[in-house]
């Protein structure tokens, strides 16, 4: 993995606050390309700092131009609140259409000749066109909803005049959206130029952005990949089969919304008891998320004034705007698009009527829902916190003082893990994850499983997982989370509760956060090797005159830098390494047969004996084969952007070839399931 010591230089710090003076980003309005310019024509300028200087003039001209000539000319004779209108209306728009498009083929069996990959099926591509590159429907509606706060600065400029009925509010939106797509894709790649490995290049006449290495950039994807399979993938088979895993019930609110009416401008909301029909819709999320590292942290208090505000409690909430979604969205797709339609599609809701239905979905008093309804809601006046944070956990738009826009693709669709973890970094605790008290509680969940993991594994016998963390008891101690021996073999482990990296300047932290416990892991390594005593005590396998390996790692809640080597230690995450102390194999896969719901997983061997899972530790922990499958299935293509020269900007982006990730067993397996429905 790339040093963050490589990616740091006097223009990086200087872009990014840490040094003084300041250099302005090409997306700021008042950007200036002369501070960049003299820090080259100062004098000698090391790479790093030619390649930031040459992206922000490069991106600096490209967005000013966009917003003179298309984005400030798309706005004229709109008045601020016909602008947000518009944004919340188009995007509920190509919500329903691409709804509407995946959903279709979903409905399919798989073909006669193979298999279909679940996960590769959903990444699967859409369609594209000239102004939109081919893209799966994941990723066409995450770029729909993070261009909202883009819109949102515009509509900050628009006084209060009212539109004219006679505008073309289809055209005008289409070329709006067309417009910040293209800005919000600037903005992603100059941050990926500020915090990633990634740089400018040429490809005959068009610039491109390329990464210095790209086998890295593989694993980031895969990463995300893996952890996508990991934390969904369940629920999704759980929705194909007759199957659910017993365990505690998902709470549901006292009500939900069941129908929601509109007369007029008067929006008429009824609540009831939830339908058992739809509860798996509507606890899927949360149940999720009780499943993952953030079971832990879902009842932790997120507001000083509010301590009965939750994670859990706001999720309850959420089940309540799904449902209300689900009525709106009900009113369906309209091909043309004209401010009455735009009205409609906003998908407006009376402040005070939504306060009423959480007020009586929830149980709550008023001030507690005025308190729910704020962390729900997105000020467009805010734009600092719209671009940092964006929208996905707070889908609820500000109108005004009376009425709120429901902004449906992130309450139907958003990813409920990353949504708890906003709402975490909105309250301060992501801050402190591995260090509060669910955090403790975290790792010594860590300890317990991997211990039952091991003792339940009937070709490891000679190992053993201490269940307790070592306290640094003396003045040169060291506080160890994790000690585990197979065979000869003692893992030094830190375990470590970070939140999921998305956005560029997350994946530097995160690169940062890893070298640190990667250094603390090699240290207390190397202590405990010095004091063999303090180790018979925890493991009593490891006898003080035994000859042992002593092997840091660093244990992750999640898969970003799964399988890394920093120095001398390993990076592994926890549902790997319990994966690998509790059996020789593991489940990388299954066939599901659409027909009949039948079921048959797949298995990917990982030892034979005991002294093979002594000898194959630290290269399968280095090189997890849960990982390889979406290596080995992820391609590259070039996608283009438009630029003001006419000429496209091409960006190498890896993308999930479904193809790729059949096995010849999966392959086989289906063709008996398909014969067996025949006969």
């Amino acid at each position: 993995m790339i040093r963050t010591a490589d990616l740091r230089s006097d223009a990086f710090r200087r872009a990014t606050n840490r040094q003084k003076p300041a250099l302005p980003h090409p997306t700021a309005n008042a950007f200036e390309e002369q501070p960049w310019r003299a820090l080259i024509e100062a004098g000698e300028p090391g790479l790093r700092d030619y390649e930031l200087a040459t992206a922000a003039v490069y991106f600096g001209r490209q967005i000013r131009s966009l917003r003179r000539d298309m984005i400030g000319a798309s706005f004229e004779g709109l008045g601020k609140r016909e602008v947000l209108r518009l944004a919340v209306a188009r995007a509920n728009r190509a919500f329903m259409l691409i709804r509407c498009r995946s959903r279709a083929p979903a409905k399919r069996s798989p073909d006669e000749a193979n298999a279909v990959n679940l996960q590769g099926f959903a990444h699967r591509g859409l369609g594209g066109n000239r102004l939109q590159p081919d893209a799966s429907a994941d990723a066409v509606i995450s770029g729909m909803v993070d261009a909202v706060p883009h819109w949102f600065a515009q509509a900050a400029v628009r006084g209060e005049r009212q539109a004219s009925a006679e505008l073309d509010f289809g055209l005008l939106g289409a070329r709006a959206e067309g417009a910040f797509s293209i800005e919000r894709s600037y903005r992603d790649l100059w941050q990926q130029v500020l915090w990633e490995p990634w740089s400018l290049g040429k490809d005959g006449a068009s610039y491109t952005l390329v990464p210095k290495d790209r086998d890295e950039a593989l694993k980031w994807y895969a990463w995300a990949l893996r952890q996508e399979a990991i934390t969904t993938m369940p629920g999704v088979l759980d929705r194909f089969i007759d199957y659910q895993e017993p365990g505690e019930e998902i709470a549901q609110p006292l009500q939900t919304v069941v129908e929601a009416t509109v007369r007029g401008r008067a929006l008429r909301i009824q609540t009831a008891k939830p339908p058992k029909a739809s509860a798996g819709r509507r606890t899927h999320a949360l149940a999720i998320a009780k499943a993952s590292y953030l079971g832990g942290f879902l009842d932790q208090p997120l507001d000083d004034d509010f301590p009965e505000i939750t994670a859990h409690l706001l999720s309850l909430a959420w089940m309540v705007l799904d449902d209300l979604a689900e009525c709106l969205l009900k009113s369906g797709y309209r091909e043309g698009l004209t401010y009455p339609e735009v009205r409609s599609l906003s998908f407006g809701v009376p402040r005070a009527t939504l306060l009423s239905t959480l007020r009586t979905c929830l149980g709550v008093s008023p001030a507690l829902a005025e308190a729910i309804a704020r962390w729900l809601t997105s000020d467009p006046a805010d734009l600092g916190a719209c671009f940092r944070a964006g929208v996905w956990h707070r889908p609820l738009i500000k109108l005004d003082e009376e009425e709120l826009l429901l902004l449906a693709a992130p309450i139907c669709v958003g990813n409920g893990v990353r949504r708890i973890e906003r709402w975490l970094q909105d309250s301060k605790l992501a801050e402190r994850l591995s260090s509060s008290p669910p955090g403790i509680l975290y790792e010594r969940d860590v300890r317990l499983q991997c211990a039952e993991a091991l003792e339940a594994n009937d070709l490891m016998k000679d190992g053993e997982v201490s269940r307790e963390g070592l306290k640094a008891a003396k003045k040169d101690g060291e506080e160890i989370d994790f000690l585990a021996r197979i065979g000869s073999v003692i893992l030094v482990g830190e375990i470590k509760c970070f939140l999921i990296p998305t956005e560029s300047s997350e994946c530097y932290d995160h690169r940062r956060k890893l070298e640190e416990a990667a250094a603390q892991a090699e240290r207390k390594a190397a202590w405990l090797a010095t004091h063999r005593d303090v180790l018979a005590q925890l493991l009593k396998g490891a006898k003080a005159d035994a000859a042992l390996t002593f092997l840091p790692i660093v244990i992750l809640n999640q898969s970003a830098g799964s399988g890394e080597v920093i120095g001398d230690c390993i990076i592994t995450d926890a549902h790997f390494l319990k994966l690998y102390l509790g059996s020789s194999s593991f489940s990388s896969g299954a066939v599901l047969n659409f027909a009949t719901g039948e079921f048959e997983p797949l298995f990917t061997s990982l030892y034979a004996n005991a002294a093979e899972a002594e000898g194959k530790l630290a290269a399968t922990l280095s090189h997890p084969p849960g990982l390889k499958i979406y290596l080995d299935a992820v391609r590259w293509k070039k996608t283009p952007i438009p630029t003001r020269e006419g000429v496209s900007f091409l960006i190498d982006m890896p993308y999930l070839e479904g193809a790729a990730m059949h096995s010849s067993d999966a392959s086989a397996i289906a063709k008996a399931f398909l014969a067996e429905n025949q006969a």
